[in-house]
């Protein structure tokens, strides 16, 4: 296979955070399964109605409830050319003459630039940063996701590389058989 059929054939990497959108639901899942535990042992031990099916029902619904209450945000790597731009644009002195990267005005250009779904515009960005909705450790995991995204190599895993050459060992091989 040549370059451009090499080229032809590379996806855009994408890396995906979700986030939830009702915190309370799963304050009210962690309260609640700790009080589930102490009502099946109350139960048992006391001669009453069982609290803990309901309770157990109500988790049910609460993992629905936070299924429902999710959104996957969706980051793409940019090109090469384009973030090298940005870089250079937000790298700024610091106090000691080295440089650095001034992140808190990157941040927004970063994250639209690599919004795929939901497409945010900057304005969208500065409205996250900031409006009262978004915590700094929502916003943090956003700009974490668009920057790894751009920069992380990622690596073939060893099983990935090697599992078609075991599994297509000759019989009397070494190599040990695949696990199923």
């Amino acid at each position: 296979m040549n370059f451009k059929e090499l080229t032809a054939r590379k996806r855009r990497r994408t890396r995906t955070v979700w986030v939830l959108l009702d915190d309370e639901l799963v304050a009210e899942k962690d309260r609640l399964t700790i009080e589930v535990g102490v009502a099946e042992r109350q139960d048992t031990w006391q001669n009453r109605t069982p609290e803990a099916p309901a309770m157990r029902a109500r988790l049910l619904e609460l993992d629905v409830l936070i299924a429902e209450q999710r959104v996957a945000f969706v980051f793409g790597a940019m090109p090469r050319t384009r973030w090298n731009e940005l870089v250079d644009e937000f790298t700024v002195e610091d106090t000691n003459g080295d440089d650095e990267l001034d992140v808190e005005a990157f941040g927004p250009y970063l994250l639209s630039e690599s919004a795929i779904d939901p497409p945010m515009t900057l304005d969208d960005v500065a409205d996250m940063f900031t409006g009262d909705n978004w915590s700094p450790g929502e916003t943090e995991q956003l700009y974490i996701a668009a920057y790894q995204v751009n920069r992380e190599v990622r690596d073939i895993p060893f099983i990935s590389a090697v599992t078609a050459a075991t599994a297509n060992s000759e019989q009397n091989s070494t190599t040990a058989p695949p696990e199923e």
